[in-house]
């Protein structure tokens, strides 16, 4: 559970407001609302002086290399520009588990100043492991950085810096296996694999709950030895959701169970 600081102007027995600071896809107000279903009180264009972009924080390999998360430094010239926005303190919670809680992440204060000069310390979601070495983000990753950094008018140079950034390229072995994944599609059209009903995916995908994860990708099923949040639809085909999350849009709300 979290302790947040209370803000000295609210009344007895009102819900606590939390300041957060979005420096990555928390960045865009549209999918922090829209796609994780979170009411934005206020925000506020803002910078975090003494913390820089870092790209340590691992995804998912070949897909999602690497995520953003934010590192202290002594370079007083570099900073993170982002927003702050204020929350309830239910609506604070519900993202801290929705992003994996304490197991994924620090929730710490750290100190913005908006870009009128007021001073605010909000919350930051700050990465608890870091890889030995930085990779490069997906283009569709960065992507969503670059347009929310546009949507709020953040600071033209550090956009310029944001579209400047290197990013993961597929490598041809890579490419190959992913033709041959479009080849089997093929082969389900025809008729040459076994068809599945829903009821029999998620009667297969019973025994195999303990040691991995089976789903239907593209009509495809695979399977996983991967476990956890990532892999919690065991059982189902997850195209659907993983369009919506493409998108933007919240899984949520308009996953088709």
């Amino acid at each position: 559970k979290i302790s947040y600081h209370q803000e000295p102007s609210m009344e007895e027995g009102q819900e606590k407001e939390v300041w957060m600071f979005g420096y990555g896809s928390n960045m865009n107000p549209k999918i922090v609302e829209e796609k994780k279903n979170i009411k934005i009180i206020e925000h506020h264009r803002a910078r975090a002086p003494g913390w820089r972009l870092a790209w340590d924080m691992g995804g998912l390999s070949k897909v999602e290399p690497s995520f953003a998360t934010i590192r202290q430094t002594t370079n007083v010239e570099e900073e993170v520009h982002g927003i702050c926005f204020k929350v309830t303190q239910t609506a604070a919670d519900k993202m801290v588990r929705e992003e994996g809680g304490d197991r994924v992440y620090h929730f710490n204060p750290i100190q913005c100043v908006t870009y009128e000069g007021r001073e605010i310390e909000a919350y930051a979601f700050i990465a608890k492991k870091a890889l030995d070495t930085p990779l490069h983000p997906s283009r569709r990753y960065l992507k969503i950085l670059i347009d929310g950094a546009k949507m709020v008018n953040l600071d033209s140079k550090y956009i310029g810096k944001l579209e400047q950034m290197q990013t993961y390229s597929a490598e041809q072995s890579l490419i190959d296996a992913r033709q041959d994944i479009a080849k089997l599609i093929e082969q389900k059209d025809n008729g040459a694999l076994k068809i599945y009903t829903k009821q029999e995916l998620q009667d297969i995908s019973v025994p195999e709950s303990n040691t991995g994860t089976i789903v239907s990708i593209l009509g495809i099923i695979i399977k996983s030895p991967l476990k956890g949040p990532m892999f919690r639809v065991s059982g189902r085909d997850i195209t659907r959701r993983q369009l919506l999350h493409f998108n933007g849009i919240s899984m949520d709300v308009h996953d088709d169970g």
